[in-house]
């Protein structure tokens, strides 16, 4: 069993603690917050006998846990992170785990200098759907056209239009929309892809500076790759991947949760008015993979492999690290 420790204790750590206590490889057993009533509160929830609550990062990197889960704000990923890293111990960051391609390259080395790991928590490239998604791809022939959505109006959304600023919408804690939603669509083209050999972007700023929408398309070369992402407003399109043999859908990036498979279907009867078009229907299979009821589960137990027997998912870690320079490599394009 490994030992943990969280900074941060917003809903997404509670979360990741309890998608942890569930893949039966974790125990939660040390706490950080400046707010020592918000550590203790997590601890009493989900600490068994000897979890401990603390104020300091010392304090906790002192007690050597396997690893430590990192949610604060986004603007402290990079500092957090290298502070553990340097001493050894694993680090598990919430995405976006670096702002830009140099942060994370300063992650990268504290990691390769002291012998310790670093992931990304990338829920849905950990998860059994990526898997079934690159299935479901890899039957549609060449691919030519993809369309990434990821639209979904923030919950925090109204207070900023009170005047308030919320961290999710505060670029001076690396807040918006590419950081919070654009960063699954980006992530999930960096898996299956790479990094595209051009790219085109428009971001629809808000008052303060941040953030509150954006579109890309990704130039691959003999497809394209159009991501649309926004925290201002809901969508209800699915994404797809649309090949010469046929397409897939799904649901939204970061979920996964739903693959279909659209093989086309030639109509070889001769077309002689308008309503003969359109008709070319298609088999529609459904290669969705059960996925848990906490869909964090599964980058719970990838992680653990990888930290109990580091020799054997080398390559697998690799590939991680690589989606996640990918994936800052994009976004700076993004930037100029």
């Amino acid at each position: 069993m490994l030992k943990f420790a969280t900074v941060g204790t917003s809903w997404i750590t509670s979360s990741f603690i309890e998608a942890a206590l569930a893949s039966g490889s974790w125990e939660f057993c040390y706490a950080y917050s400046r707010d020592a009533g918000r550590a203790g509160a997590l601890i009493r929830k989900y600490g068994k006998t000897g979890a401990e609550a603390f104020t300091d990062l010392s304090e906790v990197a002192n007690k050597r846990p396997d690893a430590a889960y990192i949610a604060s704000p986004n603007s402290l990923h990079r500092e957090q992170s290298v502070f553990f890293l340097e001493r050894g111990i694993d680090v598990i960051c919430e995405k976006p785990a670096a702002l830009h391609p140099c942060e994370w390259v300063q992650m990268t080395d504290a990691a390769d200098n002291s012998g310790a790991l670093i992931f990304e928590a990338f829920r849905h490239i950990n998860s059994p759907g990526f898997d079934a998604l690159k299935n479901a791809v890899s039957r549609i022939g060449r691919v030519r056209n993809a369309i990434f959505s990821n639209n979904q109006y923030s919950s925090k959304y109204g207070a900023f239009l009170r005047g308030e600023r919320p961290n999710v919408f505060n670029p001076e804690f690396g807040g918006g929309a590419m950081t919070d939603l654009g960063v699954y669509p980006v992530s999930l083209a960096a898996a299956l892809w790479g990094v595209p050999k051009k790219l085109s972007y428009a971001a629809l700023r808000l008052d303060n500076g941040a953030d509150g929408a954006g579109s890309m398309i990704l130039e691959y070369g003999d497809f394209l790759c159009n991501i649309t992402f926004s925290k201002i407003a809901d969508g209800i399109v699915e994404s797809e991947i649309i090949g010469e043999d046929g397409g897939v859908s799904f649901d939204r990036p970061q979920e996964l949760s739903r693959i279909v498979l659209r093989p086309r279907t030639k109509n070889e009867n001769p077309k002689t008015k308008l309503s003969d078009y359109g008709k070319n229907a298609a088999d529609i299979i459904d290669l969705s993979a059960p996925l848990a009821a906490n869909k964090m589960e599964h980058e719970a137990k990838v992680f653990a492999e990888i930290i109990a027997d580091r020799k054997k998912y080398a390559e697998k870690y690799k590939n991680l690290l690589k989606i996640s320079a990918d994936t800052r490599e994009i976004t700076a394009m993004c930037n100029g």
